[in-house]
């Protein structure tokens, strides 16, 4: 019985496609090649900037975030410094830049840094709403920066901050 020679044409094309398969899925030494998972480390710095102040450093003081997954899940426990305030992890130093918490993404290794303060001002755009806030480290005795003025329905238009509660000057009554 004589094969036609188109089948076997089409047979050593299928023989030789399988085999190209299945080597490329192998690695030298036989194994198959997987793609590495993409890993991203968080360095917490403290910036401890007080040697005379007994100090609790961050646990740990580091993470590794691997892809799939984007997040570090979970803060380290809070550095603390006597004298000072822990104000949060912050991707630059003296609580500029962007917050980072547990839920921020993380796509590349990056050091955040802990910011410290003294005294807290809060400003509330009414009553019981808080703002923003700011941390005043000594021996600075005012903030550096007044956040964004908040806006409000009505035709309000914002006068500026102030200490009472009613935006008058402290004894003065509406």
């Amino acid at each position: 019985m004589k094969i036609p020679v188109k089948i076997i044409s089409v047979l050593m094309l299928l023989t030789a496609t399988v085999a190209i398969i299945a080597c490329a899925d192998k690695s030298p030494s036989g194994g198959s090649i997987s793609t590495p998972a993409e890993t991203y480390t968080v360095t917490f710095n403290s910036q401890f900037n007080n040697n005379q102040s007994e100090t609790k450093m961050p646990n740990p003081t580091g993470k590794t975030v691997t892809a799939p997954a984007t997040t570090v899940d979970a803060l380290p426990s809070d550095p603390e410094m006597s004298g000072y305030k822990f104000g949060g992890w912050w991707t630059e130093r003296g609580g500029n830049g962007s917050s980072f918490t547990a839920d921020t993404k993380v796509n590349e290794d990056i050091t955040v840094y802990a910011y410290w303060y003294n005294y807290r001002v809060i400003f509330n755009k009414d009553a019981s709403t808080v703002y923003a806030s700011r941390g005043i480290t000594l021996p600075a005795n005012t903030v550096s920066s007044f956040p964004a003025p908040p806006t409000n329905t009505g035709g309000y238009t914002f006068a500026g901050w102030n200490t009472a509660l009613n935006g008058l000057p402290v004894g003065t009554q509406r």
